[in-house]
């Protein structure tokens, strides 16, 4: 019995020296409570301006890609999922050339954070800034 719980011991230690190699991700945010609400407002926001887009197809009328950028966003990390720069670049609804300088204009900003995934350098990560999600909170109040 003391050598199972040796080794278990010596696990947990292995596991948090693992963990304390992993890469230290700045400006992390998870959703703030009563984000949750502004979430939801968000999710029926987005389907509902991809539904329009849709039945006004023809007539290319309507766009605001940094905004559906950040509903996504807003959306994804209300359901503790990553958004990869290409997954962002979709959800905008528009070329992926207009959806990566929009991308780069929300970063300059301050509104999202760019960080490049730890296994392949290839893929890059999006993230609202706590700044982001207060200024959602208060515009889907």
């Amino acid at each position: 019995m003391d050598s199972e719980i040796q080794q278990i011991a010596d696990r947990l230690r292995s596991i948090s020296l693992e963990v304390k190699k992993l890469p230290n991700i700045q400006d992390v945010h998870t959703i703030p409570v009563g984000m949750t609400e502004a979430a939801r407002r968000a999710e029926q926001l987005y389907l509902t301006r991809r539904r329009r887009d849709k039945v006004f197809e023809s007539f290319d009328l309507f766009g605001e890609p940094a905004w559906d950028i950040m509903l996504d966003l807003l959306v994804m990390q209300a359901h503790d999922r990553r958004v990869g720069v290409s997954s962002s670049c979709i959800a905008s609804a528009c070329p992926s050339t207009t959806a990566l300088r929009h991308i780069k204009r929300l970063e300059d900003h301050g509104l999202i954070t760019v960080t490049d995934d730890p296994y392949d350098r290839r893929r890059r990560y999006m993230e609202l800034t706590s700044t982001a999600l207060d200024l959602l909170r208060t515009a889907l109040a």
